[in-house]
């Protein structure tokens, strides 16, 4: 029995359970019914939740915990030679000297990326990573939140006494535990940190720094919430209506804050000082850009990388490189005309920008007709805008049970998974279903806990 067979054989005990509890059991379904996801819509600040988790081997989680964190690994190479001045990498990554200048800025602690999350796909031993999130990688506050409402569903209690299973949890116990490792490892005396959470108040994405602000409270953080373009800088804190912060988490883009550096000049004087401690840096920022995928799987760049890394990137690391007019190579090295190839791979190419989030502007090929695929390639060449061509990955469908006119049904979804690291470290995953090829919960994906069976 291979890990997957394994893993269908929980499944279908799971969803046995899930309709025996719906057709018997008034109280399941009144709270079923309530967070099922199928009411629930992110943008508003609702949590679109399944109603089984996702299911994983001990032996899956050993093969995600070596990937990412090779990978990341790997990902800090790359990063050090571009301060280093290595041009020929820069141009390849399509990064302008801004960006190099950004990546340059001084940390007050080592490691580069204190908090991560993969975007990935894992059916049997098969594992590849879609997307590194290094800007703000959302899901501490999500997972949490959703671990309370699975703890209360009478299905999971079923099942664990059937299969021994483990819940992936404690991701806010883990971030905070960065913060005050990398708030110490800055030099700050102050027992508990003034913390400073910066979003945007004309965007939506505020729902994960909500909890996350409301955990670091709980644990004794004085925490306020903030937009990045009302606070000024006085000497050695960020300033923001009296509070004094010297803790900051960047909850925000680096390429919408260049945007709007006009009206965030004291925030941008407060990250040069170094003077404040900021999780992500934006330097994270920088090495989010999904053409890293391109270096790592280009024979060009080998040179950069152990062994072990580079085994990593093919086994893990799908096809990437810029998208544009012009020629390159496949994973074999056989040459070819990028938007020709791109056009004639239709089933097998996404095209994605380089730098975003919420899944906007994501492209699957599988989900266009040719003529409306030719035209969507053409459109994007011609905004000259820096996107990447990838590899379609494929992503594991499992059979989820839904509620529909007071009946439960299962369809089948999509289901990923998005394994975090705190302070390089994998520490656990959750999971996003959709019936679509996005998973994206700004784009109608649903959010699931993952559960080890042990």
């Amino acid at each position: 029995m291979n890990e997957q067979e394994k893993i269908e054989k929980v499944n279908l005990q799971y969803n046995q359970i899930i309709l025996n509890e719906f057709l018997k059991n008034k109280k399941f379904v009144q709270y079923a019914d309530n967070f099922s996801g199928e009411k629930s819509n992110i943008q508003e600040g609702f949590l679109p939740t399944t109603l089984k988790p996702r299911f994983n081997t001990r032996k899956q989680e050993y093969i995600v915990k070596n990937a990412v964190e090779t990978i990341i690994s790997g990902l800090k190479k790359i990063e050090k030679a571009l301060i280093k001045g290595d041009i020929k990498l820069k141009i390849f990554m399509g990064l302008n000297n801004k960006e190099i200048e950004i990546l340059k800025i001084p940390r007050k602690y080592k490691n580069p990326y204190p908090w991560i999350r993969f975007d990935a796909a894992l059916i049997d031993k098969m594992f590849k990573i879609i997307e590194i999130n290094l800007n703000f990688p959302g899901g501490p506050g999500a997972v949490d939140e959703i671990g309370e409402k699975f703890s209360k569903l009478s299905s999971i209690k079923k099942i664990s006494l059937i299969t021994k299973i483990k819940l992936n949890k404690g991701a806010n116990h883990h971030l905070f535990r960065v913060f005050m490792d990398y708030y110490k490892e800055a030099g700050f005396k102050k027992a508990k940190p003034n913390l400073l959470i910066l979003r945007w108040s004309d965007y939506d994405v505020t729902m994960d720094s909500d909890s996350i602000a409301k955990y670091f409270i709980k644990k004794g953080c004085n925490t306020v919430i903030a937009d990045p373009r009302d606070v000024t800088f006085d000497k050695d804190c960020l300033k923001y209506k009296g509070f004094k912060a010297n803790l900051v988490l960047k909850w925000f883009d680096l390429d919408i804050l260049l945007e709007r550096q006009k009206t965030c000049v004291e925030l941008m004087k407060a990250i040069k000082s170094e003077k404040i401690v900021i999780i992500n840096p934006l330097s994270a920022s920088v090495m989010a850009t999904k053409s890293s995928f391109a270096v790592m799987t280009s024979k060009e760049f080998g040179y950069l990388f152990s062994n072990k890394e580079k085994r990593a990137f093919r086994r893990h690391v799908p096809w990437t490189r810029l998208f544009f007019e012009g020629n390159s190579d496949t994973s074999t090295g056989k040459k070819i005309e990028l938007v020709k190839y791109a056009k004639l791979n239709r089933d097998r190419i996404i095209l994605k920008p380089a730098v975003g989030t919420c899944g906007k502007n994501v492209f699957v090929g599988a989900a266009y007709s040719q003529d409306k695929w030719i035209s969507t390639v053409n459109k994007i060449i011609s905004q000259k805008k820096r996107y990447i061509i990838q590899e379609r990955v494929q992503i594991l469908q499992e059979f989820f049970p839904a509620i529909r006119g007071g009946n439960m049904i299962f369809e089948k979804r999509r289901i990923d998974i998005l394994p975090m690291l705190f302070d390089g470290k994998y520490r656990l995953s959750w999971s996003r279903c959709a019936y679509g090829y996005i998973l994206n919960g700004y784009q109608g994906g649903i959010f699931g806990l993952n559960y080890t069976v042990l």
